[in-house]
């Protein structure tokens, strides 16, 4: 897991370092900087592809473009990026360091791992029919959602039934989730079903954003690989207050269940970071410099 990011130059962290549990909420005003958060650890991680069986690696000026026009306004330093890691008791550091013609990466341990999976979800995505494939993959705005619950039936995946339990706990009234097979003019495509308590079915189209992006963040969890950190944006969006609680006991217990996986999201909802214990939440405010300022709880 990642236990916490310390970033230089980075749009609006100067010089802030940030400390992440398990479970991270990051809540606060528009451009306090949650999302750059996400933005940083996701500029790291894809830099950590160079450097999978070494120790460092080097970014040359052509390549390089995961930093291009991130340096925070009025500060001439380079930008820096460092995650500091624990995972399994390995532990150590990934740093990513800007120099004038490229970046270097390091890491003080070549056997650690820095695998991150953004999410955007965007409900308009994630309603649209998706490929009938055999190995389906979800896109970080939700597209092939559809794909995976198809597979995870065929399979007769235990994990669907995880998923089903935990929408019905946020959304009382759906009793199921399944996929539909259709054919277009594209090919076989899949598409998402909702079964309420009454047994009425219908598409997830008409379920609204709330249930909708449930569904996709369910799925996308379940289905992640181990030792993941999953970045979500607008955690709770169209949610009310009770669903919004249940879905952060729900986050809690299948982090629980999964050891190797972390979650750290941003949100906008007062009900998304009432319900999580306070030591996991981080307020993103800006200083009178509008430079980023981070506190718990």
């Amino acid at each position: 897991m990642i236990r916490s990011l310390e970033a230089r130059g980075f749009k609006v962290f100067a010089e802030t370092t940030v400390s992440l549990a398990r479970l991270t909420i990051c809540t606060g005003g528009a451009g306090t900087g949650k999302s750059t958060l996400l933005e940083a650890l996701a500029v790291l991680a894809e830099g950590a592809t160079s450097i999978v069986d070494s120790t460092s690696a080097y970014l040359s000026s052509s390549n390089m473009g995961i930093l291009r026009g991130k340096r925070s306004i009025g500060v001439e330093d380079p930008i820096v990026l460092v995650a500091e890691l624990d995972q399994g008791g390995l532990q150590g550091e990934l740093r990513m360091f800007e120099e004038r013609s490229g970046a270097k990466l390091t890491k003080s341990n070549e056997s650690l791992g820095f695998e991150c999976s953004s999410v955007s979800l965007d409900p308009r995505v994630v309603i649209e029919p998706s490929a009938d494939v055999a190995v389906p993959s979800i896109d970080s705005d939700g597209r092939g959602v559809a794909s995976a619950l198809a597979c995870l039936a065929e399979r007769r995946s235990p994990l669907l039934d995880e998923i089903d339990r935990d929408v019905r706990r946020i959304v009382p009234w759906a009793a199921r989730v399944s996929t539909t097979r259709e054919a277009m003019k594209t090919g076989l495509r899949r598409s998402i079903l909702v079964e309420t308590v009454t047994g009425e079915t219908f598409g997830l189209a008409q379920a609204g954003d709330g249930l909708c992006l449930v569904v996709a963040l369910l799925t996308v969890l379940c289905t992640a690989p181990t030792g993941r950190t999953i970045l979500v944006e607008d955690l709770g969006h169209g949610l009310d207050r009770s669903a919004a609680h249940a879905l952060m006991e729900v986050l809690r217990n299948v982090i629980d269940a999964r050891p190797d996986l972390q979650v750290i999201a941003t949100t906008t909802s007062t009900a998304i970071a009432e319900g999580v214990d306070p030591k996991d939440v981080r307020l993103f405010t800006l200083d009178a410099r509008q430079r980023a300022r981070v506190t718990t709880g």
